[in-house]
Protein backbone atom coordinates (compact mmCIF):
# COMPACT_ATOMS: atom_id res chain seq x y z
CA UNK A 1 0.00 0.00 0.00
CA UNK A 2 1.21 3.41 -1.20
CA UNK A 3 2.43 4.99 2.36
CA UNK A 4 1.65 8.52 1.01
CA UNK A 5 -2.08 7.09 0.47
CA UNK A 6 -2.47 6.13 4.48
CA UNK A 7 -4.50 7.61 6.80
CA UNK A 8 -3.64 7.01 10.59
CA UNK A 9 -6.06 4.48 11.81
CA UNK A 10 -8.03 7.17 14.10
CA UNK A 11 -8.45 9.63 11.15
CA UNK A 12 -9.68 6.83 9.20
CA UNK A 13 -11.93 5.35 11.70
CA UNK A 14 -13.70 8.71 12.58
CA UNK A 15 -13.90 9.50 8.67
CA UNK A 16 -15.62 5.50 8.57
CA UNK A 17 -18.29 6.66 11.31
CA UNK A 18 -18.70 10.16 9.23
CA UNK A 19 -19.65 8.36 5.96
CA UNK A 20 -21.75 5.55 7.64
CA UNK A 21 -23.68 8.08 9.40
CA UNK A 22 -23.94 10.29 5.79
CA UNK A 23 -25.33 7.41 3.44
CA UNK A 24 -27.81 6.14 6.52
CA UNK A 25 -28.84 9.76 6.78
CA UNK A 26 -29.43 9.65 2.69
CA UNK A 27 -31.04 6.27 2.91
CA UNK A 28 -33.32 7.37 5.41
CA UNK A 29 -34.10 10.59 3.20
CA UNK A 30 -34.79 8.72 0.18
CA UNK A 31 -36.71 6.13 1.84
CA UNK A 32 -38.62 8.91 3.26
CA UNK A 33 -39.32 10.51 0.17
CA UNK A 34 -40.79 7.24 -1.36
CA UNK A 35 -38.05 6.28 -3.96
CA UNK A 36 -35.47 3.22 -3.82
CA UNK A 37 -32.21 4.01 -1.85
CA UNK A 38 -30.07 1.98 -4.29
CA UNK A 39 -31.25 4.32 -7.13
CA UNK A 40 -29.53 7.31 -5.49
CA UNK A 41 -25.33 8.07 -6.19
CA UNK A 42 -23.84 9.40 -3.18
CA UNK A 43 -20.46 12.03 -4.74
CA UNK A 44 -17.95 12.35 -2.50
CA UNK A 45 -16.60 15.88 -3.56
CA UNK A 46 -12.76 16.37 -2.48
CA UNK A 47 -12.61 19.35 -2.99
CA UNK A 48 -9.18 20.86 -1.18
CA UNK A 49 -8.63 17.46 0.13
CA UNK A 50 -5.39 16.08 -0.69
CA UNK A 51 -4.74 12.16 -2.05
CA UNK A 52 -4.47 10.81 1.26
CA UNK A 53 -7.72 11.62 3.00
CA UNK A 54 -9.41 10.97 -0.55
CA UNK A 55 -7.83 7.29 -0.54
CA UNK A 56 -9.17 6.97 2.90
CA UNK A 57 -12.92 8.14 1.88
CA UNK A 58 -12.58 5.67 -0.84
CA UNK A 59 -11.92 2.36 1.57
CA UNK A 60 -14.61 3.46 3.69
CA UNK A 61 -16.89 2.83 1.16
CA UNK A 62 -17.62 5.94 -1.58
CA UNK A 63 -16.57 4.88 -4.94
CA UNK A 64 -17.87 7.76 -6.72
CA UNK A 65 -15.28 11.28 -6.46
CA UNK A 66 -16.05 14.87 -7.28
CA UNK A 67 -12.89 17.08 -8.24
CA UNK A 68 -13.85 20.81 -8.91
CA UNK A 69 -10.52 21.20 -10.90
CA UNK A 70 -9.26 19.23 -13.94
CA UNK A 71 -5.68 19.16 -12.86
CA UNK A 72 -6.70 18.28 -9.75
CA UNK A 73 -8.76 15.37 -10.82
CA UNK A 74 -5.72 13.90 -13.11
CA UNK A 75 -3.00 14.43 -10.48
CA UNK A 76 -5.62 11.90 -8.07
CA UNK A 77 -6.78 9.94 -10.33
CA UNK A 78 -3.10 8.98 -11.34
CA UNK A 79 -2.11 8.36 -7.73
CA UNK A 80 -4.53 6.26 -7.53
CA UNK A 81 -3.47 4.07 -10.57
CA UNK A 82 -1.58 1.56 -8.87
CA UNK A 83 -3.54 0.63 -5.85
CA UNK A 84 -5.85 -2.18 -6.16
CA UNK A 85 -7.89 -1.13 -3.53
CA UNK A 86 -8.66 2.82 -5.66
CA UNK A 87 -8.99 1.19 -8.96
CA UNK A 88 -12.75 1.07 -8.95
CA UNK A 89 -13.05 4.63 -7.95
CA UNK A 90 -15.30 6.33 -10.58
CA UNK A 91 -14.51 10.32 -11.25
CA UNK A 92 -16.88 12.88 -12.11
CA UNK A 93 -15.67 16.77 -12.52
CA UNK A 94 -17.82 18.94 -11.27
CA UNK A 95 -16.65 22.15 -12.01
CA UNK A 96 -16.22 24.22 -15.04
CA UNK A 97 -14.26 22.53 -17.54
CA UNK A 98 -12.56 24.40 -20.49
CA UNK A 99 -12.80 22.96 -23.75
CA UNK A 100 -9.18 22.14 -24.29
CA UNK A 101 -8.99 20.03 -21.17
CA UNK A 102 -11.83 17.59 -22.21
CA UNK A 103 -9.05 15.28 -23.97
CA UNK A 104 -7.38 14.99 -20.49
CA UNK A 105 -9.94 14.48 -18.46
CA UNK A 106 -11.39 11.76 -20.45
CA UNK A 107 -8.82 9.37 -19.93
CA UNK A 108 -10.62 8.50 -16.38
CA UNK A 109 -13.73 8.06 -17.45
CA UNK A 110 -15.55 10.39 -16.01
CA UNK A 111 -19.15 12.00 -15.74
CA UNK A 112 -19.20 15.41 -16.63
CA UNK A 113 -21.22 17.48 -14.26
CA UNK A 114 -20.84 21.03 -15.97
CA UNK A 115 -21.83 21.07 -19.48
CA UNK A 116 -22.75 24.92 -19.64
CA UNK A 117 -22.46 25.78 -23.45
CA UNK A 118 -23.22 23.79 -26.86
CA UNK A 119 -19.61 23.93 -27.84
CA UNK A 120 -18.49 22.35 -24.74
CA UNK A 121 -20.95 19.33 -25.30
CA UNK A 122 -19.95 19.19 -28.81
CA UNK A 123 -16.31 19.08 -27.79
CA UNK A 124 -17.00 16.05 -24.88
CA UNK A 125 -19.01 14.16 -27.79
CA UNK A 126 -16.26 14.68 -30.85
CA UNK A 127 -13.45 14.05 -27.89
CA UNK A 128 -15.54 10.52 -26.65
CA UNK A 129 -16.03 9.38 -30.29
CA UNK A 130 -12.07 9.76 -31.29
CA UNK A 131 -11.71 7.62 -27.40
CA UNK A 132 -14.49 4.78 -29.05
CA UNK A 133 -16.29 5.85 -25.53
CA UNK A 134 -19.38 7.59 -23.97
CA UNK A 135 -19.52 10.25 -21.79
CA UNK A 136 -22.01 10.56 -19.26
CA UNK A 137 -22.68 14.41 -18.93
CA UNK A 138 -25.12 16.52 -17.16
CA UNK A 139 -26.03 19.94 -18.68
CA UNK A 140 -25.47 22.49 -15.70
CA UNK A 141 -28.71 24.71 -15.74
CA UNK A 142 -28.04 28.53 -14.18
CA UNK A 143 -31.93 28.48 -12.17
CA UNK A 144 -30.65 31.81 -10.25
CA UNK A 145 -30.77 34.11 -13.22
CA UNK A 146 -27.46 35.73 -12.18
CA UNK A 147 -25.35 36.32 -15.18
CA UNK A 148 -21.90 36.06 -13.19
CA UNK A 149 -22.69 32.35 -12.46
CA UNK A 150 -21.85 29.54 -15.22
CA UNK A 151 -24.29 27.44 -16.63
CA UNK A 152 -27.11 27.42 -19.06
CA UNK A 153 -30.62 29.09 -19.16
CA UNK A 154 -33.44 26.68 -19.11
CA UNK A 155 -34.64 27.57 -22.60
CA UNK A 156 -31.24 26.62 -23.84
CA UNK A 157 -30.61 23.85 -21.80
CA UNK A 158 -34.13 22.51 -22.73
CA UNK A 159 -32.81 22.55 -26.79
CA UNK A 160 -29.98 20.93 -26.20
CA UNK A 161 -31.01 18.52 -24.38
CA UNK A 162 -33.52 17.59 -27.04
CA UNK A 163 -30.92 18.25 -30.06
CA UNK A 164 -28.01 15.69 -28.30
CA UNK A 165 -30.45 13.45 -26.67
CA UNK A 166 -29.60 10.38 -28.89
CA UNK A 167 -25.96 12.33 -30.18
CA UNK A 168 -22.86 9.79 -30.54
CA UNK A 169 -20.52 9.67 -28.07
CA UNK A 170 -22.70 11.19 -25.27
CA UNK A 171 -25.48 10.78 -23.04
CA UNK A 172 -27.49 13.17 -21.26
CA UNK A 173 -28.31 11.47 -17.78
CA UNK A 174 -29.06 14.59 -15.83
CA UNK A 175 -29.23 18.22 -14.82
CA UNK A 176 -26.75 20.09 -12.28
CA UNK A 177 -28.02 23.08 -10.72
CA UNK A 178 -27.28 25.26 -8.00
CA UNK A 179 -29.47 28.39 -6.71
CA UNK A 180 -28.29 31.65 -5.09
CA UNK A 181 -30.26 32.72 -2.43
CA UNK A 182 -30.14 35.42 0.11
CA UNK A 183 -31.54 36.34 2.92
CA UNK A 184 -30.43 40.23 5.01
CA UNK A 185 -27.33 40.13 3.16
CA UNK A 186 -26.42 36.65 3.75
CA UNK A 187 -25.64 34.06 1.15
CA UNK A 188 -26.25 30.80 1.93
Amino acid sequence: MNDNLTLPADVQNKLADNWAATVDDVRSATVDAGRDANDVTIVGVTKYVDEALTAGLVRCGCHDLGENRPQVLWRKAEAFAGADDLSATRWHAIGHLQTNKVRRVLRYGVTIHSIDSQRLLEAVARESLAATRVTNCLLEINISGDLSKTGLVPDVAMDLLQRYCHAAGIKITGLMAMAFMAFSGIQL
